[in-house]
């Protein structure tokens, strides 16, 4: 454990002071906690539903649940591991951000963006080149602002990228169950979650009225 932390804490300072360079002082603040950000998802969200059809549509909500869901397990895992921030051990650390107000492992920005990109690669797999390369830049900011080391981004975006791609298709699982079982007539109009090219979400969408009579059949 001793050999690891060397490790983390050299591979930190890598990132915190042996890249510094004025291109990237500028930058990874930026990617790493713009104030805008949080206004840009939600103009995001609001262009998927407005313009992005039925798969923008689902894809918004998916974000959002999973997201949600993950972001509570990131904390509960904070406070489980409790592991200080590298400023709070090391105060040689150069900042350039906001000190966090909770633990360091795992890194919530790398988690949020991993998880992030995998929900958005699931409706948009074209997406995985700008927001694959965007989740890096994300952790990699982390360390170089100084308020995480590589293994809390490591640990961020293994987290993150396990619930992005997991969660989309347990919620999948879940509705093929429970859709099918208790709620035949919505299930037929939304038959997937995730495969959603062929899925009507207006009122005016067709409806196929032997598939409502099978499944009001199962239903009984």
């Amino acid at each position: 454990m001793e050999l690891f932390a060397s490790g983390d804490y050299a591979l930190f300072q890598w990132f915190n002071r042996g890249v510094v360079n004025p291109v990237f002082d500028v930058l990874m603040p930026i990617l790493s906690g713009n104030p805008l950000f949080k206004p840009g998802l939600a103009v995001l969200a609001i262009a998927l539903f407005w313009k992005g059809g039925r798969r923008g549509i689902f894809c918004a909500l998916m974000l959002a649940a999973t997201l949600a869901v993950g972001e509570t397990g990131t904390g509960i895992l904070k406070r489980t591991v409790g592991r200080p921030r590298p400023y709070a051990t090391h105060p040689e650390t150069r900042m350039l951000a906001g000190k966090g107000l909770n633990g360091s492992m795992p890194s919530g920005h790398a988690a949020i963006w991993a998880g992030a990109a995998m929900v958005a690669a699931a409706y948009y797999p074209r997406s995985r080149k700008v927001m694959f390369p965007l989740a890096a830049g994300v952790g990699i900011s982390r360390m170089y602002v100084g308020v995480h080391y590589p293994s809390d981004v490591l640990a961020g975006w293994a987290w993150g990228a396990f619930y992005g791609w997991g969660l989309p298709r347990f919620y999948e699982a879940v509705w093929q169950t429970v859709g099918t079982r208790w709620f035949p007539l919505w299930h037929n109009r939304v038959p997937s979650l995730l495969h959603v090219e062929s899925v009507g979400v207006s009122h005016g969408a067709a409806v196929d009225p032997s598939a409502n009579a099978s499944g009001a059949a199962a239903a009984e």
